[in-house]
């Protein structure tokens, strides 16, 4: 187990240890009497990933599964079918546990914790079973405080109270630690291949002192010893030229390299499914470190069309007044930007069309978009409505600017990120439910915060090439 690990593992027993005694000695003073519930109601926290977020929703599924399970044992006492005992609870627990499956999936977002159902379902069983139905009220208010504390007191309070003594202790995260594993092998197989290239070397070196019995002509020491002495000048050279790069490469860590992410929304509402993916990848680039991020609404503004000025007049500021006057300093400004559209006719949206026409100023300015990363992100009404044609329009639109065009990374590895926003399936399903888009969302930022910091910190970003003028002349 990595020192980090260890580290964050005695955190959590700590926080256990506070969290956990507490509430098992001093529930009594608030008068909750099973207090053995609340911690069942923290493990299931724990166990779905104490994701703060979520307590709301873990919470509230686990008083409807206490419901649940009372709606059972009612009905289970009432007897409502003259059939055999064993057979007549199989069907009514049989008909309970397919319907809590179905009305945990269906949508409902603030029920849709399927475990913690369960677990209150269970805790109902273990606390109601044989209990007469008129004392059910009683109990009630007592389980379900506890079943609500166990989470936002003992689960959110162990996450938390483990986070601050991470942050307080300046513990590197797992990427950092996977990071710092991956710097030192390369720097183990750096040392290896410079002790190759040493060997080869000096075997030539050594070459140079054995005899060579069919040459006619001969050599005398001192030309050997020059020989010598010029080798291995070139060998410390070559060296120190390996070193240096190595020294120069590691003065700044991409970690440190400080990046700006504009989001360009192209879609023509405010408050559609396209902005919630954009905002979903700029928050993932955020969370890279050092990037500042921007998101910029194109829905409502005054872009007008290029006139199609000819290139001797195109260049350097652009003569029509509206709102792309505002955007062309942030262009510049900016190291990598996120393009996003709902898919239009199997392509992105007029205004978007707008902005990037707009764009030939910069790109007859020497190309100021030059070696800025750009990723891409298009939203259907279906999970297959045109999103990665509407990407590819993108991306070959950018690659006119000399940009660095990005995919949404390792995960997924396809055209740019790809949502769903069903509207010609469901409606009512939100897009923060569309796990896959979300997570292509989630790349596409990642990736394009990632490269920025790469161009920035080798200084590459400003790079042009130089080609002949009377290549392609008519």
């Amino acid at each position: 187990m990595k020192k980090n690990n260890i580290i964050k593992m005695l955190m959590l027993a700590l926080s256990v240890s506070i969290f956990v005694p507490i509430w098992g000695t001093f529930h009594a003073y608030i008068g909750i009497n099973n207090a053995w519930v609340a911690f069942v109601s923290a493990a299931v926290f724990f166990a779905a990933g104490h994701n703060i977020r979520e307590v709301v929703k873990v919470s509230l599924s686990h008083i409807l599964g206490m419901f649940w399970g009372l709606a059972v044992l009612y009905i289970i006492d009432a007897s409502l079918l003259n059939i055999n005992v064993i057979l007549y609870m199989f069907i009514v627990l049989a008909i309970f546990g397919f319907a809590s499956v179905l009305i945990t999936n269906i949508g409902i977002s603030l029920v849709s914790h399927t475990p913690s159902l369960f677990a209150g379902w269970a805790v109902a069983f273990a606390v109601f079973d044989g209990m007469p139905i008129s004392e059910w009220k009683g109990s009630c208010l007592d389980v379900g405080l506890a079943l609500v504390i166990g989470v936002w007191f003992v689960g959110v309070g162990i996450s938390q109270f483990q986070m601050l003594l991470i942050k307080v202790l300046k513990i590197d995260d797992e990427d950092t630690e996977l990071a710092e594993n991956r710097n030192e092998q390369e720097n183990i197989l750096h040392k290896n291949s410079k002790s190759k290239a040493e060997s080869k070397l000096d075997l030539y070196i050594a070459s140079y002192s054995k005899p060579n019995e069919n040459s006619q002509q001969e050599t005398t020491n001192a030309d050997i010893d020059e020989i010598k002495s010029g080798i291995a000048d070139l060998k410390h050279t070559i060296l120190d030229t390996q070193q240096f790069a190595n020294n120069l490469h590691s003065q700044q860590s991409i970690n440190d390299v400080k990046v700006k992410i504009l989001g360009i929304c192209g879609s023509p509402h405010k408050n559609g499914s396209t902005i919630n993916y954009l905002k979903r990848a700029l928050a993932a680039a955020e969370e890279m470190g050092n990037v500042e991020v921007e998101l910029i609404e194109l829905a409502g503004k005054d872009i007008k069309p290029c006139l199609g000025c000819k290139s001797d007049k195109c260049g350097g500021t652009c003569r029509i007044n509206d709102y792309m006057q505002e955007l062309y300093p942030k262009l510049r400004e900016c190291d990598g930007m996120i393009l996003a559209s709902p898919s239009y006719f199997g392509t992105f949206t007029g205004q978007l069309k707008l902005f990037l026409d707009r764009l030939r100023v910069m790109r007859h300015s020497n190309f100021e978009l030059g070696n800025k990363v750009v990723g891409t992100l298009a939203v259907a009404g279906r999970r297959h409505g045109g999103q990665e044609i509407t990407n590819i329009d993108l991306i070959q639109s950018m690659m006119r600017h000399n940009t660095i065009i990005v995919n949404d990374g390792t995960a997924v590895c396809q055209l740019g990120a790809t949502g769903w926003s069903h509207t010609f399936d469901d409606p009512t399903i939100k897009s923060e439910d569309d796990d896959y888009g979300m997570q292509t969302a989630v790349g596409v930022g990642k990736r394009v915060a990632e490269i920025a910091k790469v161009i920035k910190g080798s200084g590459l970003q400003n790079v042009t090439y130089q080609y002949n003028q009377k290549i392609g002349k008519r």
